[in-house]
């Protein structure tokens, strides 16, 4: 078929959509970056006939779809001006729905260093009983859909807050400024709430005391340990929750179960490692909930308080619908689960995570939890010369919230 003459204009142009090539990263917020990740296709000018029906024929034309980018490394990411570590990114083209969860088709293995951004190009349905979740603990999680979102599973980031001594927290800008359902330039800050601080207890048993909650998009803050003084010859205190961060809730402290005068481990900051216990005699005392759960102390083996709160934040371009869950909770201070005459003092709970939901339209009767962790339980019988100790203090809950934009 002959060209037609005079029909193509001046200049004609056509750049397809693609994919980004990752590398190191520098952006205003979240969702700049995310919409940075694909390059929409354009076509301009005058075309005849023949030529679109010639790139028609080798994919050339409007509508060709880039390839999908399986879970890769980035680079650095730098988000207005703020330095938040390394990202992974993963492009998915098209609709995609999910009947099962297999973690290697959205996540890298890396742990604790970087960041997960995932972009699906079209609409994400996951289905009751599935759960979307990292297998390995992120920096924080980034879930864009450029379509809508049917959820009737979960999206999870609990337990799965960054233990980050090697990247410095800093507030993680999520929009271009302005307000969003009431809430004027939201961010996940810095610092979340503070670590409940231990107490010297004297002659008796005490729960641990709860961490802060997190508040304007923050984490938790981690609980205490929980407290026996058994012979009323000095001062035990439990070990301190640590302080939430914008990648982690914070760890829980250490109990102590002691007869003299002795303080129980704190929790390491920025999502280390919980608190660990301390005893003696035949008590025991148990570790914070931690990356990983603290030390125990004693004879009986606790069920281990793994984890804390992680973040997580979710863009929706079209409908938000179902009735699934959204969560990043904090993680139960570690115990012992059997039934005991031996005196035990429970671990403290970790920190609730960050949890923020921006869509354009919202159906469901989705409402995102970032709990904190209980603290662990306490067993005992005095008769037996072991009297209980205290339970651990809760971690405090992280933010969790849906906005328009």
């Amino acid at each position: 078929m002959p060209k037609t003459a005079g029909l193509i204009g001046a200049g004609p142009t056509l750049s397809l959509a693609s994919n980004f090539s990752g590398g190191n990263a520098t952006s205003a917020d979240v969702l700049t970056f995310c919409r940075s990740m694909v390059i929409p296709e354009k076509a301009s000018g005058r075309w005849s006939l023949y030529e679109i029906y010639e790139r028609r024929l080798s994919n050339g034309w409007v509508g060709a779809v880039p390839a999908n980018v399986n879970p890769i490394a980035g680079g650095t990411l730098s988000l207005d001006s703020v330095s938040l570590g390394s990202y992974d990114y993963t492009i998915k083209h098209g609709s995609q729905t999910l009947s099962s969860f297999t973690d290697t088709d959205w996540f890298t293995s890396t742990q604790d260093t970087r960041s997960a951004f995932i972009y699906v190009n079209g609409n994400l349905t996951i289905n009751a009983g599935v759960t979307f979740v990292p297998s390995a603990r992120k920096l924080f999680t980034v879930l864009y859909v450029n379509g809508n979102l049917t959820l009737n599973g979960t999206v999870s980031m609990t337990a799965r807050g960054a233990s980050h001594a090697g990247t410095s927290k800093g507030n993680i800008k999520l929009v271009p400024s302005g307000t969003y359902s009431a809430v004027v330039n939201p961010v996940v800050p810095a610092d979340g709430g503070s670590g409940a601080v231990g107490i010297g207890r004297t002659n008796g048993s005490f729960a641990g005391s709860n961490g802060t909650a997190g508040s304007s998009g923050g984490t938790g803050g981690g609980g205490t340990g929980g407290v026996r003084e058994n012979n009323n010859a000095g001062v035990v205190t439990p070990g301190s929750g640590a302080g939430g961060t914008s990648f982690s809730g914070g760890g829980g402290g250490g109990g102590a179960w002691f007869t003299s005068t002795v303080s129980a481990g704190s929790a390491t900051a920025n999502g280390g490692q919980g608190g660990s216990g301390i005893t003696s005699g035949g008590a025991s005392a148990f570790g914070g909930a931690g990356n990983p759960a603290g030390t125990n102390s004693g004879s009986l083996t606790p069920v281990a308080g793994t984890g804390t709160g992680g973040v997580l934040i979710i863009f929706v371009e079209g409908v938000l619908s179902g009735s699934g869950i959204i969560e990043a909770n904090g993680v139960q201070g570690s115990y012992y689960s059997g039934a005991s005459t031996l005196g035990t003092a429970g671990g403290g709970g970790s920190g609730g995570g960050s949890v923020t939901v921006f869509y354009r339209t919202d159906t469901s009767t989705i409402t995102p939890v970032a709990n904190g962790g209980a603290g662990g339980t306490f067993t005992g019988n005095c008769s037996s010369g072991f009297c209980p100790g205290g339970s651990g203090g809760a971690g405090g809950a992280g933010t969790a919230r849906k906005l328009a934009f």
